[in-house]
């Protein structure tokens, strides 16, 4: 076993794939954040909203982390290639060539590996760790950590034209009091601010 402070304050590149009961949901990339409570950073706030509610169901989700996004050729491919290049490198060497010390430490640690070479480890069992290295989400941050929310009024119950409810005359509804997340990038602060000059021209 493992524990997540065994990766605590490594932030790194990696592309992220949301798998939910067995689907495969959405993909992002960025920089990840690992953090002693688990993963953080855009990509993974952008997973976050199909995240909370399937949780609420039931549901499991899973977020295969791909360590090297940027590797253009097989795995294995690679690792040999360094291998005859690095001639005098173990893998744990290797591997630190390109990921943070922790991660090495982390993957090294899963994988059994303390001072070997390429050659005499389970390569496939390395890939796919290193690529797809699954991360059970068992919650998500509470609400004083949020970026967003979600939830809220449903759009089918105001005009979009003037923001008005057609519930309650007089009434008019913006930003995050309506049920609408946006991905991070500015995307809710513009729609709070279009939403909200829309209702100030109507009220």
């Amino acid at each position: 076993g493992w524990a997540t402070s065994e990766w605590d304050g490594v932030r790194s590149i990696a592309q992220l794939t949301l798998v939910i009961d067995g689907e495969e949901i959405r993909k992002e990339e960025g920089e990840v954040q690992f953090t002693k409570t688990g993963i953080s950073g855009i990509c993974v706030f952008n997973l976050s909203s199909y995240i909370g509610s399937e949780l609420d169901k039931g549901r499991e989700a899973i977020i295969y982390i791909n360590l090297v996004p940027w590797l253009n050729q097989e795995f294995k491919e690679f690792m040999i290639s360094q291998d005859e290049r690095l001639n005098n490198y173990n893998v744990r060497e290797i591997l630190e060539g390109f990921l943070n010390k922790k991660l090495v430490n982390l993957i090294c640690k899963i994988n059994n590996i303390n001072n070997e070479r390429v050659s005499e480890i389970d390569l496939d069992k390395l890939a796919n760790t290193i690529l797809k290295f699954p991360f059970k989400v068992d919650s998500i941050n509470s609400f004083d950590t949020s970026q967003v929310t979600k939830g809220g009024v449903p759009l089918s119950e105001i005009d979009a034209n003037t923001m008005e409810s057609k519930i309650v005359s007089g009434l008019y509804l913006t930003g995050e009091i309506l049920d609408v997340d946006g991905e991070c990038g500015g995307y809710n602060l513009g729609f709070a601010w279009l939403s909200g000059i829309i209702a100030g021209e109507n009220v």
